[in-house]
């Protein structure tokens, strides 16, 4: 599942976007970044996890065609640049199939106009419908309710890109599919 917030009021389309999920969770793993993430794992634990993994060095690879440098390194002074031609490659490669599930809990635009003016009630006569997530005045009122999301489903081409995750795994990312 993929929670939308004003910053992202989408789920990126693309085959990279659930692969960046994947390289994501195994960074927070591999690097002992548990407080972020919520999982049954202690930090050792979580290491020698992502250590046993079989495609564990394709992982690095794929870090570095993100983020322009290898995992594990400091990053260089000045600007790095991914490869964004070889991780789309890849992500199609790695990435079967990806589905996205229509979006739940956006409100109506019925009740972001009835919350943004109280004093004009909504015409029953205009057209009602979901919200758009880009208009600033949902997220007005979305403040005090559970935001909107979309469930994801993602098959991959070889189960070894599973490995490190678990049902229920859930954890903040920036993660959008696109390289840096």
């Amino acid at each position: 599942m993929h929670i939308i917030n004003r910053d992202v009021p989408f789920v990126p389309q693309e085959a990279g976007f659930p692969l960046s999920l994947l390289i994501d969770a195994w960074l927070h793993l591999d690097g002992g970044f548990l407080a972020s993430i919520d999982c049954p794992f202690t930090k050792e634990q979580a290491k020698n996890i992502t250590a046993g993994m079989r495609l564990k060095n394709e992982f690095r690879n794929l870090y570095e065609l993100i983020f322009g440098y290898r995992y594990g390194i400091s990053p260089p002074s000045g600007d790095t640049h991914g490869n964004a031609e070889e991780y789309s490659q890849c992500a199609t490669d790695i990435v079967t199939s990806y589905d996205i599930s229509p979006y739940q809990n956006v409100p109506l635009w019925s009740e972001v106009i009835a919350f943004a003016n109280r004093d004009e009630p909504w015409d029953p006569e205009e057209p009602d419908g979901p919200a758009d997530l880009d208009d600033s005045r949902v997220w007005k009122l979305l403040r005090d309710r559970e935001l909107p999301y979309a469930e994801i489903s993602v098959t991959v081409s070889d189960a070894g890109y599973l490995e490190h995750m678990i049902a229920g795994m859930c954890w903040d990312t920036t993660m959008m599919g696109y390289v840096c």
